[in-house]
């Protein structure tokens, strides 16, 4: 959905994905015109997308137990950043830790569950 059109992974260093954001992309026209964020719903796309490429199949994201935003993301302030992810199985669920951050700048955690 968003993978290639949104953001493209530069690359992934064991669960470290190097993303490029597309500040063109439409939804920054929405969100804002002026000044750019991406919104909180598409970081937690983005993991749901960036999940299913770390596991090689498709993933159901289930819950989130957490989320914090800690600093909004400007795609023209920081064009590229950090997708961090850890996950451990359980049962049927992944349980997942993850952040986005680019040169010690955070910009969220989520803690999320998947199937």
């Amino acid at each position: 959905m968003l993978l290639n059109s949104f953001f493209f992974i530069q690359k992934n260093d064991d669960g470290v994905y190097r993303l490029q954001l597309n500040a063109d992309h439409v939804i920054y026209k929405g969100h804002f015109p002026e000044n750019p964020v991406t919104p909180g719903v598409v970081l937690i796309q983005m993991l749901t997308e960036l999940m299913q490429q770390h596991t090689g199949k498709a993933v159901r994201l289930i819950s989130i137990p957490s989320c914090k935003f800690s600093k909004t993301l400007n795609p023209f302030e920081y064009p590229f950043v950090n997708y961090s992810i850890k996950t451990t199985q359980s049962d049927n669920h992944i349980q997942v830790s993850a952040q986005v951050e680019e040169e010690g700048t955070l910009f969220c955690k989520i803690s999320a569950v998947y199937e």
